[in-house]
């Protein structure tokens, strides 16, 4: 089904938000609608945009000059004109945005003749009104025509224009219009609607008629059944080889390793919205219940009574589990709720699954100690390569060293770290050991001493040489006969300043 929009469908909801295109977002990919829109709609409709918000500044210059200054709020004014006059400016942008995110296509003018649309106009022909006007309306009329002829599918076109599209009581298209429908051959196959929510009611009336004219109702159902198909198909689809927890998932208390092989369809499915991003972006949690098939390795002392036996070697045994697994993760989804993105975190059975329980009941001994001690033996492969390398190579306990630690190194490493010069060096004293005797000589030579004091001792001799002449015996005389200064004279024997004293 071709889904054509008139300028109407956007003057009712300009930023394309509402219920009606939330549902028709998902019914576009769930019942194969195709969305396409003139592009002489677009431009009807970017140019109504700027009218409206015209209207609304000027209704808020009035309302500035009446209360900004008084209440000192001018400048919150300022700033709510430049946001409109932005949003006015990027419509046109914007709108053609949406379209593509919904996955509307844009169809270029009809290539009509100017004497055929002069033609209807004269005429007053349908979408003209009495006066000839309606030359918009009628080029969106003929891409309608054009819709029909050039494929297969039915046409349905959306316009609330009942006076230039439909019958003077409202049912059906107008006479002149259904009469050119008639002429191509395509009676049947063009439907006028008035709104998009009268398409969304009727296609679903005969999907889900329990749902009567509840809108709600219908995007809640529409988006968990795309939000189910994209878990199927994209999400739990990537979940294949995919390693899962044995003790989560409940498998065998011996389960060496485990992997997803199989999903089937979603036995059951809940949603939880926990927020949006700065994009608008809506971000899900999710969790799903499937049947899984899984493949397990255990050890090839493992009872695998039951099991079915996918293959056995020396190393274990290959068998196959299939049970219902809980599958939880986060969906992000657009402006309309259809997801975009996700992943699974987290893969477990039941809390109450049998094998979990078992898991819980198993202490630290028997069979887990078992399951522990094959998880850590090397692969016999493994040892078999060594003990064949050691078998040909009898040095190989060399070559290992050799390959694995540079010699060079191992001999820096058994250099001493500090330099045996530096050490000796450090246990020298100080002080040289000749400048300590140095110092401990005395500053004068003794042999200077000794001649110094022989020419003092021959001045005492030559004293005593002179007190003993006759002419001092005489001033002696006269001394002894005079004051007793002069009898208490000291000699020079006496004389503590004496050298040899």
């Amino acid at each position: 089904m071709i889904v054509l929009l008139d300028t109407t469908a956007f003057v009712a909801d300009p930023l394309c938000s509402g219920t009606a295109w939330r549902v028709l977002a998902h019914a576009a990919s769930a019942w194969n609608v195709r969305l396409a829109v003139p592009e002489v709609v677009i431009r009807e409709a970017v140019a109504g945009y700027r009218r409206r918000t015209a209207e609304v500044l000027v209704g808020l210059q009035r309302q500035k000059d009446k209360h900004g200054g008084a209440l000192g709020i001018s400048a919150i004014y300022d700033k709510a004109r430049a946001d409109i006059e932005t949003a006015a400016l990027r419509y046109s942008e914007d709108l053609q945005e949406l379209l593509r995110e919904i996955g509307a296509q844009i169809l270029a003018p009809p290539a009509v003749g100017h004497l055929e649309l002069v033609e209807r106009s004269t005429q007053r022909k349908k979408p003209c009104d009495g006066n000839g006007n309606g030359y918009r309306d009628t080029l969106n009329w003929i891409s309608v025509l054009e819709a029909v002829k050039d494929s297969d599918e039915d046409v349905v076109w959306i316009s609330d224009n009942s006076k230039d599209f439909g019958r003077e009581d409202g049912e059906g298209l107008h006479d002149d219009l259904a009469a050119e429908v008639a002429a191509i051959g395509a009676e049947g196959r063009i439907k006028w609607l008035k709104s998009l929510s009268e398409l969304i009611l009727e296609l679903t009336s005969e999907r889900w008629p329990e749902f009567s004219d509840d809108l709600r109702r219908i995007q809640e159902r529409l988006q968990a059944d795309s939000m189910e198909g994209y878990l199927n198909k994209e999400i739990l689809a990537g979940c294949m080889e995919r390693a899962i927890n044995p003790r989560m998932c409940g498998l065998p208390i011996q389960t060496r390793s485990a992997k997803v092989m199989a999903v089937g369809a979603l036995v059951e499915s809940n949603f939880s919205v926990r927020g949006a991003s700065a994009e608008d972006e809506g971000i899900i949690e999710f969790t799903a219940v499937c049947p899984t098939t899984a493949l397990i390795e255990l050890p090839i002392t493992a009872d695998i009574d039951g099991l079915e036996v996918d293959a056995i070697t020396e190393d274990g045994v290959s068998v196959w589990v299939s049970k219902d697994l809980h599958f939880t993760g986060i969906v992000t989804s657009d402006r309309y709720g259809r997801p975009v993105s996700g992943e699974v975190t987290r893969i477990s059975a039941s809390p109450d699954d049998p094998g979990r329980n078992a898991w819980s009941r198993t202490s630290a001994s028997g069979p887990l100690l078992e399951s522990l001690h094959a998880a850590m033996v090397p692969d016999p492969k493994i040892l078999a390569s060594f003990s064949d390398a050691m078998t040909a190579n009898g040095k190989f306990n060399e070559s290992l060293r050799n390959s694995l630690i540079d010699p060079k190194l191992m001999a820096a490493m058994r250099k001493p770290l500090i330099d045996p010069k530096l050490m000796a060096a450090m246990r020298k004293p100080l002080i040289d050991p000749k400048l300590m005797a140095a110092m401990r000589k005395p500053l004068i030579d003794p042999k200077i001493l000794e001649a110094i004091r022989i020419p003092v001792a021959g001045l005492g001799a030559l004293e005593q040489f002179r007190n003993a002449s006759p002419e001092n015996q005489d001033s002696d005389s006269a001394a002894e006969d005079g004051s007793e200064e002069a009898s208490e004279e000291p000699t020079s024997e006496d004389d503590d300043s004496s050298p040899d004293k």
